[in-house]
């Protein structure tokens, strides 16, 4: 296709032996002439060169007209000529348009020219010269500008080549500097367009690619459209030359390598875009040979180019034929194929285009970047349409993963409670294994056994855990929401925790402000949220703390679970809340588990209406952040509201009365009114076992005390902890019912304290939770429970539990007494017969001193039957007088050996508990100093101290070791009825009645101190 804006005058001029004649025509400043006339020509001779400037130079040599443009072919220079120059000469005749500003414009001339406007250097392109060595080619169009004002314009051009394409190869553009000008502005606006089209598609693969579309394809393509933008700026005016000084032969180098590369790219890309294989092995052998075609024009000379040419234009059409043969092959399987096919032919007929214009002489083609523009859309819309397929397949495929999902929750949920029982099965009979006495395993099978059990209750969990997740995620989950104090909730949860740090070096905090506000929330979700935090944190730290932290933002409740674990890798930590996504400290520990523990945490967290977030540095600890919203001014007047809601589907149910009753909120409730005293037998009066009830919610514990007191119990209730042990200092009771999440301290703390005065037998515990998991159970009832009650609680299961622990309670004092009956009857008949001995052989010696010691004797026998040793305490008087007795016999008996010193102050009265002091002296005489040939001293010392009278019986006798001294007051001491039995059942009632027991000082050879305290 020709350039449309050409002189397009009825009689255009034309040269004619060398001179241009437009006298009578008038140039437009649009339209430009195409110099094809025939010129002057000088052949091996630079006119410039020789000092010949004008055309009447006598010793010009002759000129040969020939035709521009035209090659010099073997008529003008020899084929075998290495270099080749010549001059050409071209007279124009302005006429009236001598007073504009005209130009001519060079395509191709040589690869090395310079234009001489009347004489003067006006324009070049390389240095020609008329030897090689001097010659310097550069391949790059020009314009030169004709000064007006000239009746003739004397135009000689000095043309040299080192190559076969040598002379004026294409026309040479005339007219006015406008027109000149504005056809050059055209063409490198279309070259710019065309660079620009493709840098910005190029652009849109780079996105790709870093989007995450990975793939050879993608790297094809943003090749091909860098490769066709280097194209744009090396066609016609060659404008990368231009910014780029470089020679002749790096230009033709550069322009070889970006078109072979475009026709690499071609079928590498096509065939990337289809991953069956079809064409795979084609393609790699054509790129094989494009990249050997490329090492041959950068070897060989300017000699073989046209050959070079040849194989270039072979593999031009190769490269469109495999393309097409990809694309054929394919076309079943995409139908976007028609778009590439499209962009294939735009492209070859570009190729065609271009080969077209090197190949004519006679023609100017300019170069023409339409079809390009044509297949840079046709790939896009190629991409588009692949994008809308691949959408609405991933819409397809959306909707089967949702139902396989659904149906791998329902299998997940299904084969879930298939396997928990017998998975519990399993458990149990493990336990039953490891608990048989009769056929007793060893210790190494005991901790496989152990390990075993260990992993069925991992897995029980695990299966719970895929239960809740399924139920998170289908909604189904209801939430009862109440007022809940959250120190009650961590400080109980801390207590089930310590089962598991097993031995670590791990310190548990609870940092959370007594004054804390409540938070409303489902006390039972609540604590599942905090138990999985916080076992997550005992799973990664294996040594330092771990705390729970609540700080109040606004009108939410911020909770921290802090550790000094491993942490998490940041990369990990936007997936960890995912179901089923575990950070990789769980593949580095060899960690099981489903990774669900966390996704339940944040799903239970946004029911309430929060949020939760984590934060973490590897080898320092995590942070988990969760939020929940306070009770509130609103939550806090209906929190009885809530706390009725909460129980209203209880079997514990108060009367109607009940309804309307106001919300009490007092620190101790007053225990119920005594009912009638049941009638024992021989007609005794048995007194009610008492209850003590410990609930901070008031509603609750009116209900409990008012289902508890059908049964006969004398009830007293309280909201806390510190004034159930104050009723426990005042008052004996038949059994404690405790809730197990209460503010300040927790059911299982205020557990252990009472085991430190009371054992199981001693004072039971029933425990009332909302819990009832393994961990849960396992934490009651280490700290010291009896039993426990799941909350809300049925009244009968409740009322029947409360009366077998009162009957336990009620075995176990029968015990004591029967126990108390066997001591004596132990120790009595041994000492009855040597006093009588005594006395009977002081009837025959000394009268007067047997009438004397019998008197003792009867009045020891008066005061350890008197019925005040049935009480709880008794005068101190009463117990000296019975040790006075008893050392009197004792004196009358072993005379010297003993000798007893007192060490009483004066104005003490308080009370003692019976038989606690005689026991002491006779403990203090028989194990002491009896071991010892001549006996010693025994003390018996009270004095003051403070608010207190301290009482002490010390003995200089053989004493005792370390060992002995630990094993003495030790429940599981294996001993006989003697010494230890007897202090150990002394201690127990002193810490029952005083909450402080005996203290036992005593060393081998340095005797004994046994002392005690009891209030003034």
């Amino acid at each position: 296709m020709r350039y449309l804006d050409t002189w397009n005058y009825p009689d255009p001029p034309a040269v004619t032996d060398g001179v241009l004649d437009l006298r009578g025509m008038k140039l437009n400043d649009r339209q430009t002439l195409e110099l094809n006339g025939e010129w002057m020509f000088f052949p091996g001779v630079l006119l410039m060169e020789k000092k010949s400037t004008a055309a009447t130079d006598t010793s010009a040599p002759s000129a040969t007209p020939i035709r521009v443009p035209h090659v010099w072919d073997g008529s003008v220079f020899p084929h075998d000529a290495a270099f080749r120059y010549g001059s050409y000469r071209l007279t124009i005749l302005p006429g009236d348009n001598r007073n504009q500003t005209l130009a001519l414009r060079l395509s191709r001339a040589g690869n090395a020219s310079e234009v001489f406007v009347n004489g003067e250097p006006a324009g070049s392109s390389g240095r020609p010269a008329t030897d090689i060595i001097r010659h310097r080619g550069a391949d790059l169009p020009y314009t030169v500008l004709i000064p007006p004002g000239g009746d003739i314009v004397d135009i000689v051009i000095h043309v040299s080549s080192d190559t076969n394409d040598a002379g004026i190869f294409k026309p040479v553009r005339f007219g006015t500097y406008e027109a000149v000008r504005h056809r050059e502005t055209l063409l490198i606006g279309l070259q710019l367009i065309m660079c620009s089209l493709a840098l910005f598609h190029g652009l849109y693969g780079i996105i790709l690619y870093c989007l995450g579309a990975r793939s050879r394809a993608t790297l094809y393509y943003l090749a091909l459209m860098i490769l066709l933008g280097l194209a744009a700026l090396l066609s016609d005016d060659k404008l990368l030359f231009r910014l780029i000084d470089t020679g002749y032969d790096l230009q033709q180098l550069m322009i070889y390598f970006v078109y072979i590369g475009m026709l690499v790219c071609l079928p590498l890309l096509c065939n990337g875009l289809f991953p069956s294989g079809r064409g795979e092995r084609l393609t790699h052998m054509y790129a094989v040979v494009c990249l050997l075609i490329a090492v041959c024009v950068i070897l060989s000379p300017p000699a073989v180019e046209p050959v070079i040419r040849l194989l270039a234009r072979i593999v031009y059409f190769a490269s469109f034929a495999l393309t097409c043969y990809i694309l054929i092959r394919n076309v079943r399987m995409d139908d976007g194929i028609p778009y590439l096919l499209i962009a294939c032919i735009a492209v070859a007929v570009n190729m065609i285009w271009a080969v077209a214009g090197l190949d004519s002489p006679l023609m100017e083609f300019i170069w023409y970047p339409f079809d390009l523009m044509f297949a840079i859309l046709a790939f896009s819309a190629f991409w588009f349409k692949r994008m809308f397929r691949e959408r609405e397949l991933t819409l397809l495929l959306a909707d089967r993963l949702r139902e396989e999902d659904r149906r791998k929750d329902e299998f997940l949920v299904n084969t879930s409670h298939e396997l928990r029982n017998p998975l519990q099965g399993i458990t149990n009979i493990l336990q039953v294994v490891l608990d048989d006495r009769n056929d007793p395993v060893s210790r190494r099978q005991r901790e496989r056994i152990e390990i075993a059990r260990r992993v069925s209750r991992r897995m029980s969990a695990m299966l719970d855990d895929l239960i809740d997740i399924t139920r998170l995620k289908e909604r189904t989950v209801p939430l009862h929401l109440r007022p809940i104090h959250l120190q009650s909730v961590a400080a109980g949860l801390m207590d089930m925790v310590k089962i598991m740090l097993e031995g670590k070096p791990v310190r548990l905090e609870v940092d959370i402000d007594r004054n804390f506000p409540q938070v409303m929330a489902d006390e039972t979700r609540l604590a599942q949220i905090l138990f999985n935090l916080l076992h997550n944190a005992v799973k990664y730290t294996d040594e330092g703390l771990i705390r729970v932290r609540a700080d109040r933002v606004g009108q939410m409740a911020e909770i921290r679970v802090e550790d000094t674990g491993i942490g998490i890798a940041e990369e990990d930590l936007p997936h960890i809340f995912q179901p089923y996504e575990q950070s990789r400290h769980d593949a580095e520990r060899s960690r099981g588990g489903f990774g669900l523990g966390l996704g339940i945490c944040k799903q239970l967290v946004e029911l309430h209406g929060g949020t939760i977030r984590a934060a973490s540095r590897r080898d320092v600890g995590s942070v988990f952040v969760f939020t929940l919203p306070l009770a509130g001014e609103a939550g806090l007047a209906t929190e009885d509201e809530a706390g009725a809601g909460a129980n209203a589907n209880d079997s514990v149910t108060p009367g109607a009365d009940d309804a309307a009753l106001p919300a009490p909120a007092p620190a101790l409730i007053p225990p119920e009114p005594e009912p009638k005293t049941p009638v024992g037998i021989a007609g005794r009066e048995v007194a009610a076992p008492r209850l003590l009830l410990v609930d901070d919610d008031a509603v609750n514990l009116r209900v409990l005390a008012q289902t508890l007191s059908l049964d006969g119990y004398a009830i007293t209730g309280v909201t806390g902890a510190e004034q159930a042990l104050e009723s426990l200092r005042k008052d004996r009771y038949a059994l404690v019912v405790t809730d197990v999440m209460m503010p300040k301290v927790s059911g299982y703390e205020l557990t252990r304290q009472i085991r430190r005065r009371f054992n199981a037998t001693e004072l039971p515990v029933l425990l009332l939770t909302a819990r009832t998991r393994a961990e849960d159970m396992v934490a009651g009832f280490q700290a010291g429970a009896n039993d426990y009650v799941k909350k809300p609680a049925d009244a009968w299961e409740l009322r029947s539990r409360v009366r077998s622990l009162v009957g336990l309670k009620s075995a176990f004092e029968d015990r004591i007494r029967m126990e108390s009956a066997w001591l004596q009857s132990q120790i009595k008949p041994h000492f009855l017969y040597n006093t009588l001995n005594s006395i009977a052989a002081m009837g025959y010696t000394d009268f007067d001193k047997m009438q004397t010691l019998l008197h003792e004797f009867s009045r020891y026998l008066r005061l350890s039957f008197d019925f005040r040793n049935a009480a709880p305490l008794v005068e101190l008087e009463h117990e000296l007088k019975l040790i006075r007795s008893y050392l009197h016999i004792e004196l009358e008996r072993f005379g010297d050996r003993i000798r007893v010193k007192w060490d009483v102050e004066g104005d003490i009265d308080v009370m003692v508990p019976p038989l606690s002091i005689q026991p002491l002296v006779e403990n203090a005489i028989k194990h002491g100093l009896m071991r010892r040939n001549e006996g010693g001293t025994v003390t018996i010392s009270i004095a003051k101290r403070g608010n207190q009278a301290e009482i002490a019986v010390s003995d200089d006798g053989v004493g005792m070791t370390g060992e002995q001294l630990e094993r003495l007051l030790a429940e599981s001491a294996q001993t006989g009825p003697g010494m230890s039995v007897g202090l150990r059942n002394i201690d127990r009632q002193l810490k029952q009645l005083f909450q402080d027991g005996l203290r036992v000082e005593s060393a081998p050879d340095r005797g004994t101190v046994v002392r005690f305290r009891v209030p003034m």
